[in-house]
């Protein structure tokens, strides 16, 4: 694949999906071992994959933590983020994220972060797994102005089982950009290994 020629050294992100501070009782611990083997991999980045912790005062602790662990940290909202009544912006902001959506370069990789979490229009109640028109046309121009090699990173899965409802039009954006997009990762779906 020649868009990974622009790459001049391997890069190494490190990355946690679903701690669930709020409700797992093992939260701070995983965390702790998560950072722990970072601190032996050194990575270019760590990135935690969304459902990470309630953006409240109890969990500054965890959250700044995660944050100066590395110089370089990047958030993904996942669905729980908005539980007790927060806002996604208001996450966004919290944990300082360029925005719900944004794009990242780490030594050359174009990293697109997406925001799986917009209610389509016949919503019809609980967690939402959409990205909305609006998105979807920040993510056409980011593929198409992006030179690549990109990963693209979401919460919720982008395929396959507990993909995001309108999964088929992202697929097909992604696909329009397939010499450049590497890969896909997410959170969400609570496995716990890359086979």
């Amino acid at each position: 694949m020649g868009v990974l020629r622009k790459i001049k050294k391997p890069i190494k992100l490190g990355m946690i999906a679903d701690l669930h501070q709020d409700v797992m009782h093992d939260g701070p611990a995983r965390l702790k071992a998560f950072l722990d083997a970072m601190k032996e991999e050194s990575p270019d980045a760590l990135l935690q994959l969304g459902d990470f912790a309630y953006p409240t005062k109890k969990n500054d602790a965890v959250t700044k933590a995660f944050e100066k662990a590395h110089s370089r940290t990047l958030n993904v909202l996942g669905n729980h983020e908005i539980d007790g009544g927060h806002t996604f912006d208001a996450v966004a902001k919290l944990w300082g994220m360029k925005g719900r959506y944004y794009t990242e370069n780490i030594n050359g990789l174009d990293l697109i972060v997406l925001d799986c979490n917009e209610k389509p229009k016949n919503h019809k109640g609980g967690y939402p797994a959409h990205i909305g028109e609006q998105q979807l046309e920040w993510l056409e121009k980011q593929l198409k102005t992006l030179k690549g090699p990109i990963l693209v990173i979401s919460h919720q899965p982008l395929a396959g089982t507990s993909c995001i409802d309108n999964a088929g039009e992202v697929q097909k954006l992604l696909n329009s950009a397939a010499d450049k997009v590497l890969l896909a990762v997410n959170g969400h779906t609570h496995i716990d290994h890359v086979d």
